[in-house]
This record gives structure tokens, sequence and C-alpha cells, in this order.
């Protein structure tokens, strides 16, 4: 089910968030979900994590700076913030 919410705004949940930049910031990389997880430390994020962040589920903080840490290990000279790819915080 594709929910429309503004920008940073939740669902009546609580849950939904949106879409978030985060989508187009791996999909202008050419990155998959795998190269993410690939990236970061054993064992810290999973697939359905980096999932679950990308379409805007509302994940903790904690996993989005750990989402944010892998991008930054595979992107080349940018150094994306945690601002660049949520719209909200976990």
């Amino acid at each position: 089910m594709q929910h429309n919410f503004e920008r940073g705004e939740r669902s009546p949940t609580g849950t939904e968030v949106g879409l978030q930049p985060l989508d187009a910031i791996l999909s202008g990389l050419g990155l998959q979900n795998h190269d993410i997880v690939a990236a970061a430390p054993a064992n810290t994020l999973t697939h359905k994590m980096v999932a679950k962040a990308r379409r805007g589920r509302a994940i903790t903080r904690r996993a989005q700076d750990k989402i944010v840490a892998a991008l930054n290990a595979k992107s080349s000279g940018t150094v994306y913030q945690h601002k660049d790819c949520f719209t909200y915080s976990g």
C-alpha cells in the first residue's frame, strides 16, 4: 500500500513517514540495499533495516546512524549526514 505523506509527516500510527531522500541517494549512486549491508561492520545492519529506511518505515536513530555510516563508506568523496538521508529523527 502506497502512502502520500508530506515530507517528514508521520502516519496516524506514527510508523510511516513516506519515501526518504536515502532512496534517491542510493539510486543515484547505483547502490542496492546489499551494498549498504556489506559496507557496515559485520552483523550490524540487515537488508530489512535498509529497505525499511528507504521506504520510510520508522526506524531507530541508531539504525539510521549505521545506515549513514555505511553509505559514507561506499560513497566516493561525498560525506552524507543524517539530515541528507532522512526527513525525521528516529
